[in-house]
């Protein structure tokens, strides 16, 4: 018998190799509480060795979002950990965590054994009517065929749900009609639709307000646990979902969590 570089064998050689393929895997940012900039208001996991994953979000409020974070603490505590760590954590499901579920729906995977698959989760679909919104996330993937293990799950909590992504959608979508939708909404009115927003979005922080004030250049401004609306000012509802988002769900939100938790205190000044 001869080998590949013609030099001859002293003996035949036969011996079979059975490849074990790798356990399910699927792969997400754990934790994001930074804006991201590619502008496709997209979130994408990777997924391999099962043949379907299922999605399921959470829309958490502000105490929620707390509540959330606490109970998720273990979650990434046991991620980082070492193997004994990983093995003796139990993941809790989503259905134990607080909030809204606004998102369920199975992925299926079509690729063959140890090949990954991107798949993608669009944010307006997940968020619907809301701008931005904190959201925790579960990922449960079940089992290729061939595959000893049963499935996999993995978690994410997406904090500030990515605000320059959803600007920057919002940005390229409005095309040749920016600044054309009249401004009819008096201040008065602004006044009582922002305040339904934080009311909905903070439900036990029923002390944040918001009031009309005529000391103010911008149209509105946000203090440690108030927004400001200028009393001439007119607005659309495109302005009135910004100002919801930028002045409630970032400033003012910061603030209550600094008030809620004993470290960073100084968020809430």
């Amino acid at each position: 018998m001869t080998s590949g570089d013609n030099l001859p064998l002293q003996a035949n050689y036969k011996n079979e190799v059975t490849f074990i393929p790798n356990p399910p895997y699927l792969a997400a940012p754990t934790f994001i509480n930074a804006q991201l900039a590619k502008g496709d208001a997209n979130y994408e996991f990777s997924a391999a060795n099962v043949k379907q994953v299922r999605v399921r979000a959470k829309r958490l409020n502000g105490p929620e979002l707390l509540k959330a974070l606490d109970q998720y603490r273990a979650y990434r505590t046991a991620y980082y950990g070492n193997d004994k760590q990983k093995a003796a954590y139990k993941t809790q499901s989503i259905d134990t965590y607080p909030g809204t579920q606004v998102f369920d729906r199975s992925f299926p995977v079509n690729k063959p054994l140890d090949h990954s698959e991107i798949l993608k989760l669009n944010w307006r679909e997940v968020l619907g009517d809301f701008p931005a919104a904190p959201l925790f996330i579960e990922l449960e993937g079940t089992a290729a065929d061939g595959i000893e293990q049963k499935g996999v799950v993995t978690q994410t909590l997406v904090q500030f749900t990515d605000l320059g992504i959803m600007l920057s959608e919002s940005l390229s979508n409005i095309g040749n009609d920016l600044g054309r939708e009249p401004k009819t909404i008096s201040a008065a009115e602004a006044v009582d639709i922002l305040q339904a927003r934080m009311n909905e979005a903070f439900p036990d922080d029923q002390a944040v307000r918001v009031f009309e004030s005529d000391g103010i250049v911008a149209d509105a401004a946000a203090g440690a646990d108030y927004i400001k609306i200028r009393s001439d000012a007119l607005f659309n509802q495109r302005d009135l979902n910004i100002l919801a988002v930028h002045e409630g769900m970032v400033h003012v939100a910061t603030s209550l969590n600094g008030q809620h938790q004993p470290i960073c205190t100084f968020l809430a000044k």
